[in-house]
C-alpha cells in the first residue's frame, strides 16, 4: 500500500514505489523531481533559493546545497547519475513590480536548477515552470509521473483547483 510523504518547504524526501511525494505551495520555489526508473526510488526537493550564498541556516533551502546532498544520498543507495532522470515545476514570479538586479527569485530558482542538472548530466524530462500562478505537485514513484495543479481564486474569494500539466 503506497503511502503520501508530504515535503515542508526547504526540506526533501527520498522514497521508493509504490510511495508517492507530494508539496504544495510553490510560488517562486523549485520543485526538483529525481526519479530512478529502474530502482523506481525517487527524491522530491522543495528549494526557495538558487544558491547558498553563506546562508548556513539551512542548506535545503537552497537548490544547490540541497541537490548535492540528495545527489549523495543516490549514490548511497548504488544509484548512479547516469540512472537518474529530473522533472521540475515551480519558479513563478508572483509578485508584479520592478525586479531586483538579479531578476526575480523564481527565474533564478529555475536558471540555477537547469544549470545544476546539466553540469550533472541528469536530463530533464519534464518541466512546469515560470509564469505566476503558485502550483502544487504530486510524484507517483510506480512510474514517475508528476501531476501539476495550480490553485485559483474564484471570484467569491474561493480556492478551486485546476490542473496543470502531467509531465
Amino acid at each position: 500500500m503506497s503511502r503520501i510523504i508530504q515535503v515542508p518547504t526547504a526540506d526533501y524526501a527520498i522514497a521508493s514505489a509504490p510511495d508517492v511525494l507530494s508539496t504544495i505551495g510553490i510560488g517562486s520555489c523549485i520543485v526538483i523531481c529525481l526519479y530512478a526508473p529502474q530502482a523506481k526510488i525517487g527524491a522530491l526537493l522543495h528549494c526557495m533559493l538558487p544558491r547558498e550564498e553563506n546562508d548556513l541556516s539551512n542548506s535545503l533551502r537552497n537548490v544547490d546545497t540541497a541537490v548535492n546532498q540528495v545527489v549523495e544520498q543516490f549514490i548511497a543507495k548504488n544509484i548512479q547519475l547516469t540512472d537518474l532522470i529530473a522533472k521540475i515545476a515551480g519558479g513563478a514570479q508572483m509578485f508584479t513590480g520592478p525586479e531586483d538586479s538579479n531578476g526575480s527569485i523564481g527565474k533564478r530558482n529555475i536558471e540555477e536548477t537547469k544549470r545544476l542538472l546539466t553540469t550533472l548530466k541528469i536530463p530533464i524530462m519534464g518541466e512546469e515552470i515560470g509564469g505566476g500562478r503558485a502550483r502544487s505537485v504530486l510524484f507517483e514513484l510506480e512510474n514517475g509521473k508528476v501531476t501539476i495543479t495550480c490553485a485559483q481564486v474564484k471570484t467569491d474569494d474561493t480556492f478551486d483547483t485546476e490542473l496543470v500539466k502531467i509531465i
